[in-house]
C-alpha cells in the first residue's frame, strides 16, 4: 500500500505544468527593445554595452583617462537563470588607450546574492560643467519571479561616484511596466583631455529594455 501510495505521488508531479514544477516558470524575452529617454545629456554617438539576447543588465563600471569616462563595461544576468552572471560588452573611447580610477555599482553587490534582480532604471550625475562629463551613476532594481508571473519594482537603489566631482544628479529614466533592462546606451562626445588626447566622453546613459515573459 505505502508502495503504491509513493508511485502516485511521483506520478503526480511528473506530469505537473512546467509553470508549477519546483524551478517555477521559464522566463524569455519577446518583442523588440524599447529605449528610455536619457539621463544625463542626449545625443552624440551612440555605443551599447550589454546587448545579450538572453540577459538582463545587473550593473555597470567605468574609468576615466584624463578625468574623461571613456571606459564601460556591463554586467549580465540570465534572464531564467538568475544563477548565471557574466560580463557583458564593453566600449573603450579612450583617446590615449589606458585608464583608470575605475567605479562600479550593480544591483547585487556585485555577486549572485539575488539571483532574480535587475536594472529598471538609471540616473547619471555629470560635473556640472559644459562637457556634461558623467561622475556618477545611480541604478533602480526590478525583481523578476520565477514561481509566478510578476515583477516587483523595488524602491531601493544603489549608486557609485566619483564623489568630489559629482555635482548634480539627473532625472532618472525608467523601463516601461513588464520590462527589464538588457542594454546601456551610452552618449558620447569627442573632448580633450587635460593631457592633449582626444577622447569620447560619456555624458548621459538610456536604457533598452525587454519585455519580459513567463511560459
Amino acid at each position: 500500500m505505502r508502495i503504491a501510495l509513493f508511485l502516485a505521488v511521483v506520478l503526480s508531479l511528473l506530469v505537473l505544468p512546467a509553470g508549477q514544477a519546483g524551478t517555477g516558470y521559464t522566463i524569455d524575452f519577446t518583442g523588440s527593445a524599447v529605449e528610455t529617454e536619457t539621463s544625463g545629456q542626449g545625443g552624440g554617438i551612440e555605443q551599447y554595452i550589454g546587448d545579450d539576447p538572453s540577459d538582463g543588465l545587473r550593473g555597470v563600471r567605468w574609468s576615466e583617462e584624463a578625468d574623461v569616462p571613456c571606459h564601460f563595461e556591463s554586467y549580465i544576468r540570465d534572464i531564467d537563470d538568475g544563477h548565471k552572471i557574466a560580463q557583458g560588452r564593453y566600449w573603450a573611447g579612450c583617446g590615449g588607450g589606458t585608464w583608470g580610477d575605475d567605479e562600479r555599482v550593480t544591483v547585487d553587490g556585485g555577486g549572485d546574492l539575488n539571483p532574480q534582480t535587475y536594472v529598471r532604471g538609471i540616473a547619471v550625475c555629470d560635473n556640472g560643467k559644459d562637457n556634461h562629463r558623467i561622475k556618477g551613476i545611480r541604478l533602480y532594481k526590478a525583481k523578476v519571479w520565477k514561481t509566478k508571473k510578476q515583477i516587483d519594482e523595488l524602491d531601493d537603489t544603489t549608486s557609485a561616484s566619483h564623489a568630489a566631482n559629482c555635482e548634480q544628479w539627473k532625472k532618472a529614466v525608467f523601463c516601461p511596466p513588464g520590462t527589464i533592462a538588457n542594454t546601456a546606451v551610452l552618449h558620447t562626445d569627442m573632448q580633450i583631455a587635460w593631457t592633449g588626447a582626444f577622447s569620447d566622453a560619456v555624458q548621459g546613459i538610456s536604457l533598452l529594455c525587454l519585455k519580459v515573459t513567463w511560459t
